[in-house]
């Protein structure tokens, strides 16, 4: 999960890097956008669906999850692993 978590934490470096003095083409703009919409979007029914009260078993590993979905908006940076889009 470390990886996963690094690739993210690297993603959001890069955007702030753009959004302080960057200069982000238009139409890669407003994709990522929609692909941060829809990653949120997943990542909320996910949540909504978790029964926080009982310990997950083998295959409901919450938290991984939650970094797999965080992680969509960037499915085609080079440094993406396909395995996280479960």
């Amino acid at each position: 999960m470390d990886e996963l978590a690094a690739f993210i934490l690297a993603r959001i470096e890069e955007d702030e890097v753009l959004l302080t003095g960057g200069d982000m083409m238009p139409a890669m703009a407003e994709e990522r956008l929609l692909a941060e919409c829809e990653a949120k979007r997943r990542l909320i029914a996910h949540v909504q669906r978790i029964e926080w009260n009982i310990k997950p078993v083998e295959d409901q590993n919450y938290m991984r999850r939650i970094l797999e979905l965080l992680a969509l908006p960037w499915i085609g940076h080079p440094e993406y692993d396909t395995r996280w889009d479960s």
